[in-house]
């Protein structure tokens, strides 16, 4: 399963789906940032003065940093493009560090903010609501995609292929058997060339047999 939920396909629109996350929140933090960054005087969120959160600066850069990347790897994906950085364990470290950054920032942001209903049905409150949900949607479908990239890597013992490798190729033949399959094509090359030899040999002994018997006569 987690060899077929790789092809390059199905991979390319996972990222398609996590840029379209990550564009949901950069839009959405960024809507919070602007929106505490210039709070009215009358505004009862901290008595009307500006400030910023931390951990929406941080999903922001989280987010910013996703919509750099994914394109990257849907063009090394179709491409298939043989850099560097086109490899298995890279994808999978990259993606690692961001999947820390991003559950630490819903961490903060779901004990800073636990329970919005009780103002759903303002604007900043369902930015917040919203804000929190994308990150965790993006958090889980990062999980996924992660998981089914280690679970192939490890079956395969293919972390340094490229990294729409390991996606398409079959599961590698363990090296004896390898070893077992020349061998006997070689074998049957031998067998061939030796059943050659011996025809023309006996073609031969047959032609002297005549051309002797002819002399004779």
């Amino acid at each position: 399963m987690p060899l077929r939920a790789h092809t390059p396909a199905v991979r390319a629109s996972m990222y398609g789906v996590l840029t379209f996350l990550s564009f949901m929140l950069f839009a959405l933090s960024t809507a919070r940032i602007t929106y505490t960054a210039h709070l009215a005087p009358s505004d009862p969120l901290n008595h009307g003065v500006p400030f910023t959160d931390s951990v929406v600066v941080e999903l922001l850069l989280t987010s910013l940093l996703f919509l750099f990347i994914s394109p990257i790897w849907v063009w090394i994906l179709w491409k298939r493009v043989k850099g560097w950085y086109a490899r298995v364990w890279i994808e999978i470290s990259v993606l690692s560090v961001l999947w820390c950054f991003l559950l630490i920032g819903m961490e903060k942001s779901t004990s800073i903010w636990p329970n919005l209903s009780f103002c759903a049905t303002q604007i900043p409150c369902a930015v917040l609501q919203a804000m929190v949900a994308f990150a965790w949607l993006a958090w889980v479908l990062l999980s996924v995609m992660i998981g089914i990239g280690v679970v192939s890597a490890f079956r395969r013992r293919g972390w340094k292929d490229w990294s729409w490798e390991y996606g398409t190729m079959k599961v590698r033949e363990p090296v004896f058997r390898k070893m077992r399959v020349d061998a006997q094509a070689s074998g049957s090359v031998v067998s061939v060339n030796s059943i050659g030899a011996e025809s023309v040999g006996g073609e031969g002994v047959s032609a002297s047999v005549k051309a002797g018997g002819s002399y004779m006569a």
